[in-house]
Parts: C-alpha cells; structure tokens; sequence
C-alpha cells in the first residue's frame, strides 16, 4: 500500500494500476482506517526552571484511537527514563516525576508514542509522534574561599580565591574592610604580588544568585608581619601610613 498523506482521515484512495488490452485504467480501492488516527504526542511545559530539591511534574498526553500504552520518555543521550520517575496516568498518559531533583536531572527530555495502523487492506502503518521538554535545575552552593597563606611577611605574594557552584551563575564581589576590590563571575581571584601592612585586613567574598534571594558570604583574615631589621625612622613611618596606633607586638609574631 503507498500514498497514505494523513492517518487522520477515517478512508484512504489507493489506485491501483490495471493493464487492459486496449490501455490502462486506475480503480480506486478503499482502505478504511475505521476513524483510527495518531498519535500526537504533547507536553505540558516544554521548557521548565526549577530549583535544586523542589519536586517536578510534567504531563505527557497522547492523543490516538485506539488509545496507545506505548508510550517512553528517553533522556538526550538515548537511554530511557527509569520507572521510578514515569508514572502511568491511565490510556495515552505518561507523566515525567522527579521528586526533591538535583542538578544531575538537568537534560532533555522526550516523550515519544507509537501506535500501529491496521487497515482492511495493506500492510500495517507503524506510526510515532514526539515532543521534548528541557529541565534546567538552578542551584546555589556556599562560596568557597581559599588563600595560599593567611600570615606574610613583608613582600611575600598572596592570593584569595572565592569560588561558588551556581547555576545560574553567581555574581561575587571581594571586600577588604568593606571596600571593594574586585568583582567576576563564579570566580574571583585577588592577588597580591608584594605585600605591605596596607594588605593587613579582613577580606571577604560576597556571593549573589538572580534567581535566589540570600546571598552567601564567606571571610579570611590575612596578617602582614613587618621585617624587623627597619631603621627606627623608617620603622615609624611604616607604622604611621599603616594607621596602626596599637602596639607593635600586634602585628610581629
């Protein structure tokens, strides 16, 4: 059987070639379907965002007659979806289930229905229909911050790194006493390449997610010792552009 252009129409023309002496002719020869068409497949979101740890539901309805039971959701590399996250909602219902998801569950995903044809006359007609439906899981992790060392001497090298895992990505800014110093995305390293007693302060990392309402921050004290080899003047000097008013012993360990 050939040149069937829509399995949603109830009858089907099919013409047939006949050699006579004289020529040829077509008859018509009807394939009645008996008002069986489908499937067509739809999802209730084909795009959704979600927060880590919430609970997700999408519905995958099939439209067919008869109804079909064939129904799988796959994942984008293929593999279909475990049981435990379809449940079946009755004929032509297949509905994706994710509770308290994590960002691994970020992916494509298809649901697909397939549905055979029998017709009164010709062969089986196999037909399918998919729709997909991608979940992006957001999610906001505590900022990591690390140094290569929180004590210096004069002229060492020191760097801060503020890290966060986000989704989307965060913005992060780095505080020194309350200035600013630098602002990234998802990364911020600060480095200093030859300390002084300037650098001697509390530095922290202030983490902001848009589509998360608190923020995360994390602190370091860092600790600058002077050389304790400084001429007297010099020494004081040093300790005066610093603002230090404490006792030396402060900040000499």
């Amino acid at each position: 059987m050939t040149n069937i252009s829509n399995i949603k129409k109830k009858t089907y023309l099919i013409k047939q070639m006949k050699t006579l002496a004289g020529g040829c002719k077509f008859d018509e020869i009807s394939a009645n379907y008996a008002g069986r068409n489908g499937p067509e497949v739809s999802v209730s979101s084909v795009e959704t965002n979600i927060k880590e740890n919430e609970s997700l539901r999408i519905n995958g309805t099939v439209i067919s007659n008869p109804p079909t039971n064939d129904i799988v959701w796959y994942q984008s590399n293929g593999n279909i979806v475990p049981n435990q996250f379809v449940v079946n909602s009755g004929a032509n219902r297949r509905d994706l289930v994710i509770n308290d998801i994590n960002r691994n569950k970020s992916d494509n995903y298809t649901c697909t229905a397939r549905l055979d044809l029998h017709p009164t006359v010709g062969d089986i007609l196999q037909q399918t229909h998919s729709q997909s439906s991608t979940i992006n899981v957001q999610y906001f992790d505590d900022i990591v911050m690390t140094t290569n060392k929180t004590k210096l001497k004069e002229n060492d090298a020191v760097f801060i790194r503020c890290t966060v895992d986000s989704n989307p990505p965060a913005s992060i800014k780095l505080f020194k006493d309350g200035d600013v110093e630098l602002t990234t995305t998802n990364s911020n390293i600060y480095l200093i390449s030859s300390t002084s007693c300037l650098d001697t302060g509390n530095y922290s990392c202030l983490a902001t997610n848009p589509v998360y309402e608190n923020q995360k921050t994390k602190s370091s004290e860092l600790l600058v010792q002077y050389i304790n080899s400084l001429h007297a003047e010099h020494t004081r000097m040093y300790l005066a552009n610093c603002s230090i008013k404490e006792p030396l012993k402060k900040i000499c360990i």
